[in-house]
Parts: structure tokens; C-alpha cells; sequence
């Protein structure tokens, strides 16, 4: 069995999602690094060894020098995303620097090779494609609920590549006018000021499926996305997504917004979507249903995928 590495304090976030689509499809095994295991990492000792392969997350490229076999490291960025998170007093130009040390690290034989959701990364850099899975072993029960309110921009306001301004702009001209929900406030004295917040913090799992139900529309309108887990937990939740063309597997294209820059565009496709009921009801139908096949058809493929390694 592939064994998987990822710090405690990583749980729950991009990357450990990632792996748990993996562990999905009972080929990898998770194991999260302790405080000791991390001082270990520190005075450069060995972590772990296994003739098993390792996929090694959450650390930069030069940790897997210290885990001993075939070692995977393990990148979840596209291109677009890396770009915009980038700055140049972090690790030689933020994520763009990481990839650069991570190529340096398979020519030098120091690293098997790299995994990643993004296609578009491994086409272009040789990585290995392994796709988004949503484990949904990890999910409470879902209530397909009728009675909807709210606008779900959850997480969407804290990177520059969620595209926040041109979004939260757009829901607030929307009819039915309602609360726009958000983990935190955004960072903008006028959109705090002027807009319809309802602010959630951090939710357990079961409280955020619930929260999700309840929604109108979700708004995820990034600029850029390897694989957007909370887009499918909505269509889990039988409540659509207004979205943009880098999640390209949306099933209802009618809900995809072509210019994401522009706030019009973006309004006059949600808008359409609320406007029209019949529409709105159907997709709301279709969607849990459809979400089931797409991630056991990505849970097919990534088990396959596995197997290479």
C-alpha cells in the first residue's frame, strides 16, 4: 500500500483532501507527521522508509530527502494559482520557486517524480496526473433542502487567485437580495461596510454540509483551479455553482461564467440561473445524482493511476 505524509496541522485543507480522495480507493494510507516526527525533519534524520512508494504533502520539495524509498512529492497548484500566491521574499518567489526545486529534485534522482491534480502542470512539466477525488466516506448525510437562502462564498475571499472583488460585487446586485456567507471578512473596509455578510468561522464537517444545503447559489468564479473540492460538495448538496472555465467538469454549462473579470457577466449569469425556476429545480435534482457517477468514475481512474506508481 502507497504510503502517504502530511503535517497534523495540514488536515483538512487542499492537500489533505487530495490525499483522502486517494486513501478513497483503499491504495494509500495516510499518516500525519507529530510534533516529534517534525523535530526529526529538523535535525535532518529519516522519518520514515518503506519499500512501498511515499507521496510526501505539505512540506517543501527538500523534505524528501529524509523519507528513504520512491519517493512522490506532492503538488496541487496550477500554474494560474502559483502565479498569483507568488511573492518574492518567500522561498525564491513563493510557489513558482517551489516547482523550480521540485524539477531540480527528479533530475537529480533525489526525488521519483512529482503527483498533481493540475493536467495542465504535469502535461508541461512532466509530473504525474493523479485526478481530484472527494472521499465520500468522510460526508454526513445530506438533506436535499427546498427552502434556500443565502449566497455560499466560503474560503473564496482568502487568496488573490478566488477572484473575491468581481464576485462579492456581483452577488450583491443579485434578487433575491440575501446574506453573502463567508468564513471571514474580506479584506476591504468598503465591501465590510456596504455589503451583506453573514460570517460562519470554521464549521465541523457536519455543520458545513448543513450550511451548504441551505444556499441559493455557491460562487467559485476563480481565476484559477486544479480541482475545486467545494464546487462538488455542492453538487452533492443539489445546490449549483455559478463557476468559471477552469473547472471545465462542471456538468451545466449554463452556469459557467465566460469573463470573470467583468462584474456584469457574472451577475447576469447567476441572475438567469435564479430567474429561471423550472431550470433552477431541475439542475438542483440532477446534480447529487451526478456528482455520485463523476467521482466514482475519478475514483475509478485514480486507482488505475495509482498502480503505475
Amino acid at each position: 500500500m502507497i504510503q502517504a505524509f502530511i503535517p497534523e496541522h495540514c488536515k483538512n485543507n487542499g492537500q489533505d483532501r487530495y490525499l483522502q480522495g486517494m486513501a478513497y480507493t483503499d491504495k494509500v494510507q495516510i499518516h500525519y507527521f507529530n510534533s516529534e516526527d517534525e523535530e526529526k525533519l529538523k535535525n535532518y534524520q529519516t522519518v520514515f522508509e518503506s519499500d512501498e512508494p511515499i507521496i510526501v504533502a505539505g512540506v517543501m520539495p527538500e523534505v524528501c530527502l529524509y523519507f528513504k524509498g520512491n519517493v512522490y512529492y506532492c503538488y496541487t497548484s496550477p500554474f494560474g494559482q502559483a502565479e498569483l500566491n507568488s511573492y518574492q521574499d518567500w522561498y525564491h518567489g513563493g510557489e513558482l520557486g517551489i516547482l523550480k526545486v521540485i524539477q531540480q529534485g527528479i533530475g537529480m534522482g533525489q526525488i521519483k517524480g512529482c503527483v498533481t491534480p493540475s493536467k495542465s502542470i504535469a502535461d508541461t512539466l512532466d509530473f504525474i496526473y493523479l485526478p481530484g477525488v472527494l472521499n465520500t466516506n468522510n460526508l454526513p448525510k445530506i438533506d436535499i433542502m427546498e427552502d434556500r437562502a443565502n449566497y455560499g462564498f466560503l474560503g473564496n475571499n482568502e487568496r488573490k487567485h478566488r477572484n473575491q472583488y468581481n464576485q462579492l460585487y456581483a452577488i450583491d446586485k443579485l434578487e433575491p437580495k440575501e446574506f453573502i456567507v463567508l468564513n471571514k471578512k474580506p479584506n476591504s473596509i468598503y465591501l465590510n461596510k456596504n455589503l451583506g455578510l453573514k460570517l460562519v468561522g470554521k464549521l465541523s464537517n457536519e455543520d458545513y454540509f448543513k450550511e451548504i444545503s441551505s444556499h441559493r447559489l455557491n460562487f467559485t468564479c476563480s481565476f484559477s483551479e486544479s480541482f475545486s473540492y467545494q464546487v462538488l460538495e455542492y453538487c452533492f448538496a443539489g445546490v449549483p455553482s455559478i463557476v468559471s472555465p477552469c473547472i471545465d467538469w462542471y456538468p451545466f454549462k449554463e452556469c459557467v461564467v465566460k469573463n470573470i473579470d467583468n462584474v456584469q457577466d457574472i451577475y447576469k449569469e447567476a441572475q438567469d440561473i435564479l430567474s429561471n425556476k423550472e431550470f433552477y429545480e431541475g439542475i438542483s435534482r440532477k446534480l447529487p445524482l451526478w456528482a455520485q457517477k463523476f467521482n466514482e468514475d475519478q475514483a475509478e481512474l485514480l486507482s488505475s493511476k495509482l498502480e503505475l506508481l
